[in-house]
């Protein structure tokens, strides 16, 4: 039984992986890089053999004016919080834990831990990319011991 309860969890990940990557795509547009300068940045990266399914797949993004963003952010949303209720039963089972919640609480704690995930991978990204920035800026307006400060409060 607990073997089931893996396929689900993969099922529904690799179920909200593929509108993740239409809301991806769709809000590539929206970066501050015009369609020539964002083509050659992510042909520089990208091996010579792909580059024009690359080039054909960039210029459809700029071409088409698409709103299935919320539609895709709802599936991604409710495809991954079923994976994640899937996992707490799971962990449920695991543990012989006997759940005392109804399903409709259940289902609302599965569908915020996935906003509090997708929002820690967007910050954690966010901080990948723009943290040498941010750590810049902060020391030319504030000063070198405010960084200090800043990063005493969020280590303890």
């Amino acid at each position: 039984m607990r073997l089931k309860k893996n396929y689900v969890v993969c099922f529904f990940v690799l179920l909200a992986f593929f509108p993740f990557c239409m809301i991806v795509l769709e809000a590539l547009k929206y970066l501050p890089f015009d369609k020539e300068e964002f083509t050659s940045l992510i042909l520089s990266v990208a091996p010579a053999s792909i580059g024009p399914a690359v080039k054909n797949i960039i210029n459809e993004l700029y071409a088409k004016q698409t709103k299935l963003i919320p539609i895709s952010a709802f599936a991604a949303l409710w495809s991954s919080s079923k994976g994640i209720y899937s996992l707490m039963r799971g962990l449920n089972e695991v543990y012989e834990c006997n759940e005392k919640r109804n399903y409709f609480k259940r289902r609302t704690y599965a569908i915020l831990y996935t906003i509090v995930f997708i929002a820690a991978l967007v910050f954690t990204i966010g901080l990948m990319l723009f943290g040498e920035w941010f750590i810049e800026e902060t020391i030319v307006k504030f000063g070198y011991k405010a960084l200090l400060v800043a990063v005493k409060m969020i280590t303890q």
